[in-house]
């Protein structure tokens, strides 16, 4: 059982920092999409970056879990010598069901992850861009706590793409037109007195 548990944690670690760079690659396609115009297929993108995360999290949860069972059932094996079979067996029951979950989560995340399933989600997006407008109309005056997070990322990504401009060329450049118009009348009423 100990080493089919570290296996598996070590598995999950593994997805761990594969889910971390999956999660970049798809901010950085929204990125993309919003650089090139296309608000939609960057929101799209942020939504399934959405989704994949509370998978994640999830997962994340049951690793939590499954570590604590198996530090207690450590605890139990070796400080503990009046623990029943009955006992034993449930705790070894619970670690077994947890690990199972852990598995299918990870075939999830796996699916999810695959270069084909992001190659398709931007094929998909690329076809159904006028459908996502129409949806996005209906749905414009209801949106929810996930959406608005995700409008919000998207925000922030445009302020990145798209910065402010600066405030200072602009006094500059007006300082120096006053100070030419200043310049001429003064050149104008130092001729007319010469005059």
């Amino acid at each position: 059982m100990g080493i089919s548990y570290s296996k598996k944690r070590d598995r999950l670690y593994m997805y761990q920092k594969r889910s971390e760079n999956y999660l970049k690659n798809i901010k950085e396609a929204a990125k993309r999409s919003l650089a090139q115009g296309d608000r939609q297929r960057a929101l799209s993108f942020l939504r399934e970056k959405k989704n994949y995360e509370t998978l994640f999290d999830k997962a994340l949860a049951h690793i939590e879990t499954l570590e604590n069972l198996v530090l207690f059932f450590v605890f139990l094996v070796f400080y503990s010598c009046q623990i029943s079979t009955i006992e034993f067996a449930l705790i070894e029951e619970d670690i077994i069901y947890i690990l199972e979950k852990n598995s299918c989560l990870l075939k999830e995340i796996n699916k999810k992850m695959s270069y084909k399933s992001t190659s398709k989600l931007v094929d998909e997006t690329k076809n159904a861009i006028t459908y996502q407008n129409e949806i996005s109309d209906i749905l414009s005056d209801s949106l929810e706590n996930k959406d608005d997070q995700c409008l919000e990322e998207l925000k922030e990504l445009q302020l990145y793409i798209l910065p402010d401009v600066p405030d200072k060329k602009l006094y500059r450049h007006k300082g120096i037109i006053e100070g030419h118009r200043e310049n001429k009348k003064q050149k104008e009423s130092s001729h007319i007195l010469l005059t």
